[in-house]
């Protein structure tokens, strides 16, 4: 993931660059432009191709380095992502006894997907329990 993420900040850092160096020697890219992609290919059809994969890079670099952080969290915690999902279970389950006196239902494949109880989150006692960290990240701050 590391390695992706950088590869990622390099394509739009280039694409950055390949954009301001085309705009400043607009005639020198133009005829590098006509020589090895045709005369059918324009300047300005370049600089949209080049601009589009450096918006897409620069948005897939977010949530990838956020999962790049999550997973670091992890390894300084020592725990796996199972155990963080079973933490993430045992916390709604805690929490929904506390509400309904009882044991929560299991997940569904909706809820799996989506991230949602079957009970729902967003009702006034449960209001964004489905991202709340488990105890186990809660531990060290205290």
């Amino acid at each position: 993931m590391s390695s992706a993420v950088l590869l990622l900040v390099v394509q739009w850092l280039s694409g950055t660059l390949v954009i301001i160096l085309c705009i400043v020697k607009r005639e020198e890219f133009s005829r590098q432009i006509d020589s090895k992609l045709g005369s059918s290919f324009s300047t300005v059809a370049f600089v949209i191709v080049v601009a589009t994969c450096t918006i897409l890079a620069m948005i897939a670099t977010v949530p990838l380095a956020q999962l790049l952080c999550f997973h670091i969290l992890l390894i300084k915690k020592g725990i796996s992502t199972y155990d963080y999902i079973i933490a993430l279970r045992e916390q709604e389950e805690d929490q929904q006894e506390e509400v309904a006196g009882h044991q929560s239902p299991q997940m569904s494949i909706i809820s799996s997907v989506t991230g949602f109880s079957t009970a729902s989150s967003f009702g006034p006692l449960h209001r964004g329990s489905w991202c709340t960290p488990p105890r186990l990240f809660l531990e060290d701050q205290v």
